[in-house]
């Protein structure tokens, strides 16, 4: 699993990638500003990136914004002290796959980190598959070739 971790905090860095360690879940690429994260993003693909929503350069939403759609196949996962539902809707709808508040809880930053991986993975795996699921069915991920058939044959039923 490819982890990176976006804050520009150092202390949240070296904090977040010591649990991610312990946990088994590997070493992480840490960057300390959106724009550095930016970079990064397009010189190596992630699987899950935590990302914190403010930091001075460039906030998390407008990092979201534009890696989001260069990099579909990776997991968004917004960290921050603010717990405010507008910013969190506003994250999911710009792709984020969760919003946790600080001080984070390390059980469900695991638990999202895990989930996260495990839809970027099926996603993989689909693709590899060569299942192609129509437009109005692409936010269900699945592996089983029936449950695809039936989803082809829903959407022509619905045209």
């Amino acid at each position: 699993m490819k982890i990176m971790v976006v804050d520009d905090e150092q202390v949240a860095l070296r904090t977040l990638e010591r649990l991610l360690r312990r946990r088994g879940l590997g070493r992480c690429v840490q960057c300390d500003s959106g724009s550095s994260a930016l970079e990064a993003l397009n010189r190596q693909q992630m699987d899950v990136v935590l990302l914190d929503l403010i930091m001075p350069d460039m906030n998390g939403l407008a990092v979201l914004e534009q890696a989001k759609p260069a990099h579909p196949g990776t997991e968004f996962i917004i960290t921050t002290a603010q717990d405010d539902i507008r910013l969190a809707v506003k994250a999911i709808q710009l792709g984020a796959y969760d919003y946790l508040v600080k001080p984070l809880d390390p059980e469900r930053l695991v638990l999202a980190i895990e989930r996260a991986y495990e839809k970027v993975s099926m996603r993989t795996g689909l693709e590899a598959a060569g299942g192609e699921v129509a437009e109005a069915f692409s936010h269900i991920l699945t592996c089983s070739r029936l449950m695809r058939e039936q989803l082809a044959y829903a959407a022509a039923l619905a045209r």
